[in-house]
């Protein structure tokens, strides 16, 4: 097991038993500002750090174009902060080779709270395209029930509509 794995495995279990540990505000959640590699296709915007040991996703769930302001929570987005492994592997892929590592995830948090600004012109669908979104005072909840304010990102989908296949 890689050291970084087991630096995020300890941090999930020092936030569920109630530890304190390194990370922000001892929330067991990674720092906002490491995630910073971008994650193209579909609908929404993802980013992780260059491990892929912790990742935001933000999905959208909607029918349509999507409203270009929208507060969190909302019913056609979705987002959580995730920690584990390989969290992107065969990202935007629909055919997994032999001894390719697929995505392991150790826990969730929900982000429950925040504003999301959609900027630049959604692409027509199918077509792909630049979107990003900037995600502001986002608010997780924590594996102990608790909001820790996590912070902003602005991320960028270079590829929104287009899919796998």
């Amino acid at each position: 097991m890689g050291m970084r794995l087991a630096a995020c495995l300890l941090i999930v279990l020092a936030a569920c038993t109630g530890a304190s540990s390194t990370t922000e505000a001892g929330s067991g959640l990674p720092p906002l500002d490491s995630l910073t590699v971008e994650w193209g296709c579909g609908h929404g915007f993802w980013a992780s750090n260059s491990d892929q040991t912790a990742a935001l996703h933000i999905s959208y769930l909607g029918q349509g174009e999507p409203d270009r302001s929208v507060t969190l929570p909302h019913d056609e987005w979705e987002a959580v902060v995730l920690v584990g492994r390989d969290l992107h592997a065969n990202w935007c892929d629909d055919v997994l080779e032999p001894d390719e590592p697929t995505p392991v995830e150790v826990a969730g948090f929900p982000v429950i709270g925040g504003e999301l600004q959609l900027v630049g012109e959604t692409p027509a669908p199918f077509t792909g395209g630049e979107l990003t979104v900037e995600a502001k005072s986002l608010q997780v909840e924590t594996a102990d029930g608790e909001t820790t304010q996590w912070g902003s990102i602005t991320i960028t989908n270079p590829m929104w509509g287009m899919f796998a296949g």
